[in-house]
């Protein structure tokens, strides 16, 4: 053991000062080692990974746009006392945890559209949201229904934006709710949804390494 110890640090000792991609091995040869692989630390060398990471984040972001656009739907409605809970619900989320945020969401939206004072052209499906909400004892078993949603101001405040996603199971109380807003006076928008921040950030990265 002493005699390898020793030709380890007789071996060490010899190979400093010696040409790169040589050392000695424990009969003092001159091996030659493989060549190091580049590193790309040039940012040349690194352009067209970027350019091509960048350009399949947003492929792959449009594509989820475009599937997810005939699932969402979006209803802008003018601005009532009615979704005040709700808004006040779904901007207070915790980002930790988006469904049970999204359940939450659609679970104060459906009990404000219940307890609302609605025209009788919104009493049939208010009367079935109402059946609905009664069926619900517990709320966090919506979690594999309710996709997404989301009650939010626009960026001027002059309308209110209801977005939802649920699974087909909810599709009636997807329609009653629908058939409400619509009453209330708002306006279903159809076509896949806009793009989001860090889609633009992406976007507007790419075309400055571009040019």
């Amino acid at each position: 053991m002493e005699k390898l110890l020793a030709q380890q640090i007789a071996s060490k000792s010899t190979g400093k000062g010696k040409g790169k991609g040589k050392v000695r091995n424990a009969n003092s040869e001159v091996v030659e080692q493989p060549p190091k692989r580049p590193r790309l630390e040039d940012q040349h060398d690194l352009r067209p990974l970027t350019l091509a990471i960048g350009e399949l984040s947003l492929e792959t972001s449009s594509k989820q746009r475009l599937q997810t656009g005939g699932l969402l739907r979006t209803c802008l409605t003018p601005v009532l006392d009615i979704f005040k809970e709700p808004l006040q619900v779904s901007e207070s989320s915790n980002y930790s945890d988006p469904s049970l945020n999204s359940v939450l969401t659609w679970t104060s939206l459906v009990l404000a559209l219940c307890k609302a004072s609605l025209s009788t052209g919104a009493s049939e499906a208010q009367t079935a949201l109402q059946a609905y909400a009664a069926e619900q004892p517990d709320i966090t078993a919506l979690r594999e229904a309710v996709h997404f949603c989301r009650v939010v101001t626009t960026y001027d405040s002059k309308q209110v934006k209801v977005q939802f996603w649920l699974s087909e199971t909810l599709n009636r109380p997807a329609l009653a709710v629908q058939h409400i807003l619509v009453q209330l006076g708002g306006e279903i928008k159809y076509g896949p949804p806009p793009k989001s921040a860090r889609e633009r950030k992406v976007a507007s990265l790419l075309a400055q390494t571009v040019r």
